[in-house]
C-alpha cells in the first residue's frame, strides 16, 4: 500500500497454505490419463493402416495410367507401335516398342531410357484382370498396345488391394484416352 506521503507500507506475508490445497496431479491420474491415450492410440492404428492401403491403390493406378498415356504418345512421336506390358502374377509394367515395324514388324523391345524400366506395383497391390481385344487376363502377361496414328486398344484394367478395393483403368480406342475409376467400373 503506499502512502500519500510517498511512503511504502510493507504489509505481512500471506500464512502457507497446506499441501493438500495445492493444484497438482497425483500419479494415479497420470497413469490414468496414459491408459486412456493407449487405448485410443490402439483405437485409432487399424482405421491409418486402412488409409495407406487405399493410398497405395490411388498412386499405382495412377501410375500405371500415366504409363499407358505416355505409350500412347511416344508411338505418335516416334512413330512406332508401343506397349504397356504387365505381368499379372510379379505385379511389374514396362513400356516396350516395335524395333523394325519393316523388317520384322511385331518385334518388340524394351524401351532404353529410364522411362522404359520394368516398375512394381506397390505392396498388397496387384492386377486382378486386363481386358483388352485379345481376351481377358486374370494371370500371365499381357499388354496394351498403342499405334502411330494415336489409336490405342480399348480395354480395361482392375487393380484391387489387400482390403479387396477396386480401381479401374479405362483406356479409350481414339486418341488414346485414359480414365481412372476409383471403384469397379463396368464397361
Amino acid at each position: 500500500m503506499i502512502l500519500p506521503i510517498g511512503k511504502t507500507v510493507l504489509q505481512e506475508p500471506l500464512p502457507r497454505q497446506p499441501c493438500m490445497n495445492r493444484s497438482s496431479f497425483t500419479l494415479l491420474e497420470l497413469m490414468l490419463v496414459v491408459v486412456i491415450m493407449g487405448i485410443m492410440v490402439a483405437v485409432a492404428i487399424p482405421s491409418f493402416s486402412g488409409l495407406f492401403a487405399e493410398t497405395r491403390l490411388k498412386t499405382a493406378t495412377g501410375s500405371l495410367a500415366s504409363t499407358i498415356n505416355f505409350a500412347g504418345r511416344l508411338a505418335v512421336t516416334e512413330r512406332l507401335r508401343c506397349r504397356v506390358n504387365c505381368d499379372l502374377e510379379e505385379g511389374r509394367y514396362w513400356l516396350s516398342v516395335e524395333k523394325d515395324p519393316v523388317g520384322s514388324p511385331e518385334t518388340y523391345s524394351e524401351l532404353e531410357s529410364s522411362l522404359g524400366r520394368v516398375r512394381l506395383l506397390p505392396q498388397g497391390i496387384k492386377i486382378k484382370q486386363m481386358c483388352t481385344p485379345r481376351g481377358v487376363s486374370e494371370e500371365g502377361e499381357d499388354y496394351i498396345s498403342a499405334s502411330p496414328n494415336g489409336k490405342m486398344e480399348r480395354g480395361f484394367l482392375y487393380l484391387t488391394n489387400e482390403k479387396g478395393e477396386i480401381y479401374t483403368i479405362l483406356i479409350s480406342k481414339t486418341f488414346s484416352r485414359v480414365k481412372t475409376f476409383d471403384y469397379e467400373y463396368q464397361p
